[in-house]
């Protein structure tokens, strides 16, 4: 998450305040017992919200986020926020859901010259991602000039320790063999073009159903 002049951007599961947190040992555990992993707590407090459902803007809105998964979004009047959380007062600035482009080659240039196998370097990705969150951008559909296994590496990277959310791949290929290729590249539904409009936002608005957890706004 990074603050964007007045704004703030973060991911909202497709528009939904979701999941759950993990739940603390009792304080009688026997001494035997794993230690509950440790949890990253992070408090939002006096933003504005704009949950990207075509609602007018909502003023003193407050969030949790557990472990980079927001556990709990509404108004700061009824924010508890958890003994230890890290708390960060956004008075004048605004929240809104993660942008996505579905189109983009990262790390295949020096600014000068175009060249994927040259300028592939995970040194490269990581400057390109940042700079896609800079603008507000969380997620990118990175096409065609990704390098193996570098790219995929990198990806599994980025899934350890962190929510997974669902996501549609809507391709012009639309054979047996292509939906399985792409199911094991980590999506969770296919659609194939041609596709009206309308199934493809009921397929969106499906993935609320993949999102467990309640709470808030």
């Amino acid at each position: 998450m990074r603050r964007l002049a007045s704004t703030l951007v973060l991911a909202l599961a497709v528009g939904a305040a979701a999941c759950g947190g993990t739940t603390p040992a009792p304080a009688d555990a026997p001494a035997s017992a794993p230690a509950p992993a440790a949890t990253d707590v992070l408090v939002l407090n006096n933003f504005t919200l704009i949950d990207g459902r075509g609602g007018p803007a909502v003023a003193d809105s407050a969030l949790i986020a557990t472990d980079g998964r927001i556990t709990w979004i509404g108004p700061k009047s009824e924010l508890k926020a958890p003994a230890g959380a890290s708390v960060q007062d956004l008075s004048g600035k605004f929240v809104m859901p993660g942008l996505v482009d579905l189109h983009t080659h990262v790390s295949n240039s020096d600014v000068q010259m175009q060249d994927p196998v040259r300028f592939f370097t995970r040194e490269g990705v990581t400057r390109d991602l940042k700079l896609y969150a800079s603008y507000g951008t969380t997620t990118v559909a990175s096409l065609g000039t990704d390098q193996k296994p570098l790219v995929y590496e990198m990806r599994e990277e980025q899934r350890k320790g962190r929510p997974r959310m669902p996501a549609v791949a809507l391709t012009a290929y639309a054979r047996a063999e292509d939906r399985q290729r792409i199911m094991l590249a980590g999506f969770q539904v296919h659609v194939a073009k041609p596709v009206e409009p309308t199934e493809l936002v009921a397929t969106v608005g499906s993935f609320r159903n993949l999102v467990s957890g309640a709470g808030g706004r």
